[in-house]
């Protein structure tokens, strides 16, 4: 019985190491800061006959908590329709760990059901009353938007409690991890974002800054989208901007959006 006790701890050690350092996550698509200051959970390698989800990292700081998921074959995250490794990656996160409340799936309460394909996160804080919403709505950035086996997620954490759960699941053959619970992570309080704060302002007065936008379905017109563009326009502080997408958006509404 001694022995079998020791396999399973030495087993259990493999499958999750949490490391307590404060090097900060740059979310850049580049996974090289990842190494040493994270929780890390192994799934079982091999159970999808497809996509297979074989790690994840989870970290936070005082602003943001980042994730980074690997897979055993490259996907597009955010657009896999036109792939043969096709799949369909979906986070799940119980914001306040409690299996009571939100979308019961894997054993926990999912308030934000993260769909990258489809570029969007389901409000289940009132399930079944869910509300689609979109990335901008918990500040969701999912890099790089290349075709890779790892990718970082990066979303604003000033709507969750110190103790979430979550899991991820390739929708296409069923994979998920880890399998058949959440895996319950504690939000470290005394990690502070250090990262440098970064500006565009111009190094040469006498050059002229060209910016082009995709502002994607007239998003101008979205009310909701709005204070976001306005923004970006704002940081890069161009003196000549191009649109794209905005093929239902009026002179008049760009001169008023201006204005």
């Amino acid at each position: 019985m001694l022995n079998i006790s020791m396999n399973k701890l030495l087993i259990f050690f493999t499958l999750i190491i949490k490391i307590s350092l404060s090097q900060p996550i740059i979310v850049d698509g580049f996974c090289t800061d990842w190494n040493a200051n994270t929780t890390i959970f192994t799934d079982d390698f091999g159970d999808s006959p497809g996509i297979d989800l074989l790690n994840f990292s989870v970290y936070n700081d005082d602003k943001n908590i980042y994730f980074r998921l690997k897979l055993n074959n490259e996907i597009d995250l955010t657009d896999s329709l036109d792939l043969l490794t096709y799949s369909k990656i979906r986070l799940f996160i119980d914001k306040d760990n409690n299996p009571q409340t939100g979308y019961p799936t894997n054993g926990i309460g999912s308030e934000y059901g993260i769909d990258f394909q489809q570029k969007h996160i389901w409000n289940d804080i009132d399930y079944p009353n869910s509300i689609k919403k979109s990335f901008y709505w918990l500040k969701l950035v999912p890099l790089p938007t290349v075709t890779s086996n790892e990718f970082e997620i990066c979303i604003d954490r000033s709507s969750f409690s110190d103790t979430i759960s979550f899991y991820f699941k390739e929708e296409v053959n069923g994979d998920k991890m880890p399998n058949n619970q959440g895996f319950v992570y504690i939000l470290d309080n005394n990690i502070t974002n250090s990262l440098p704060i970064i500006t565009f302002d111009k190094s040469d007065s006498l050059k002229i800054r060209l910016m082009s936008y995709n502002v994607r379905a007239n998003g101008i017109l979205d009310p909701s989208r709005r204070e976001q563009i306005k923004n970006i326009l704002n940081s890069t502080n161009s003196d000549v901007f191009t649109f794209n997408e905005t093929g239902n958006t009026s002179l008049a509404e760009m001169e008023t959006f201006f204005n």
